[in-house]
């Protein structure tokens, strides 16, 4: 599950957050996007995706990534990309 609570300070000139995170033996890339410069409390997710093509549950600002999902995906790094609006 991931829950953003980022400031606009954490973003850069772009509007992105990024950071890699090892999770049940996966390698995650983990992209935040922010294009309205929006600070933790003024944003919520518009979608979630997984290696551009994936949609992502997304429920009560929180994205879920399924277990089956998650050992479904190989061990080569993967990209999550957050959408915030």
């Amino acid at each position: 599950v991931f829950c953003p609570k980022l400031l606009k300070e954490q973003f850069d000139c772009e509007g992105n957050a990024e950071l890699w995170l090892p999770f049940a033996g996966k390698k995650l890339h983990i992209v935040f996007k922010n294009p309205g410069r929006l600070t933790y409390g003024d944003y919520q997710i518009k979608n979630a995706v997984c290696d551009g093509q994936t949609e992502l549950d997304y429920h009560e600002g929180n994205v879920c990534l399924g277990r089956k999902m998650i050992d479904s995906l190989s061990d080569m790094p993967h990209k999550i990309e957050v959408e915030l609006k």
